[in-house]
């Protein structure tokens, strides 16, 4: 936790909401939104990005917009992932507050009260730590569980572990942010990796009350993204790798002089060997992938059309 800097200038909040096929539960919480946001006497904007839903997201937010004109909706040309989507509403967020969550209600709009105490103290960075998960899968927690530990242990940066991308941040870590043109981006990554001074809030998160969860692809996906961006892990993999076949590698040798097989030892050794070579390639393979991508310097979205933007 960093200690809380400058006060100036926190009167008004953007809200940046993803939306991906959540046509369930839209309606509650726009409704508990704009309960939280009416009741804390400031202006604000509610921006709602949908993400290529193919349900009816997209018209009920459309209304939305048409309803409130402190409602805008932009819709992007196809699915390009929550952090493309996130990063679309910090483009157009104008507000000297942005507060981050998600459409699922796993993201109570209550907490944005406290979120504005604290930023309103000086805290440039306040963010949501998920003390517990409610009706998550035994799957999906454990796997949390061992990205965060890897993620911790290998970074060179201190992200806070079980904390997601609900959060309110001060417009110049927005302004940050936008400096950094990476095209993979893990945005509680770079959230961390930027500074400012940040304290987290503690609470269990909700089940969903609507929509579906990210499947695992997603999911291992976002995780992916997370390891190579911030951490030494896959190299250290190579290293640790190479060490532990090269021991193994001494005792078949051992093995070799004791039973005089050359045929099984010859066979065993190339066989490891050859594994080490084959995950080398590959993470090395990863890395250049990213390499190229970042090259060819493609957006992270496209825009299909806007309403009061």
């Amino acid at each position: 936790m960093l200690l809380p800097g400058n006060k100036n200038n926190r009167n008004s909040l953007s809200v940046v909401i993803p939306v991906y096929n959540e046509e369930k539960v839209l309606n509650l919480l726009h409704e508990e939104l704009i309960k939280v946001l009416d009741s804390l006497n400031m202006e604000y904007e509610i921006i709602y990005v949908d993400d290529g839903s193919i349900d009816s997201s997209y018209l009920i937010l459309k209304k939305f917009a048409q309803q409130n004109e402190r409602v805008k909706v932009i819709r992007l040309a196809r699915n390009f992932g929550q952090q493309a989507a996130v990063s679309c509403g910090l483009d157009y967020c104008k507000n000297d507050g942005i507060v981050i969550m998600d459409a699922d209600m796993q993201d109570p709009p209550s907490l944005i009260k406290e979120f504005v105490n604290y930023w309103q103290k000086g805290y440039d960075i306040v963010y949501h730590i998920r003390k517990k998960r409610l009706g998550e899968p035994l799957w999906k927690i454990f796997g949390m569980k061992i990205f965060y530990f890897l993620l911790t242990r290998f970074s060179n940066i201190n992200i806070p572990p079980n904390v997601g991308l609900f959060r309110l941040v001060d417009r110049k870590v927005v302004l940050a942010l936008r400096n950094l043109s990476e095209e993979k981006k893990f945005l509680p990554g770079l959230f961390a990796y930027v500074g400012f001074s940040q304290i987290g809030i503690e609470s269990e998160r909700p089940e969903r009350k609507g929509g579906k969860s990210k499947s695992f692809f997603k999911l291992a996906s976002l995780a992916i993204d997370g390891l190579i961006n911030f951490t030494s892990l896959p190299v250290r993999i190579i290293q640790f790798s190479s060490l532990f076949f090269i021991f193994l590698t001494f005792i078949l040798f051992i093995i070799f002089l004791i039973n005089k097989n050359r045929i099984i030892l010859i066979f065993t050794i190339s066989s490891f060997f050859l594994s080490i070579l084959f995950i080398a390639l590959s993470i090395v393979g990863e890395y250049l992938l990213r390499i190229h991508f970042e090259l060819k310097r493609r957006p992270q979205y496209i825009i299909k059309e806007t309403h009061n933007i």
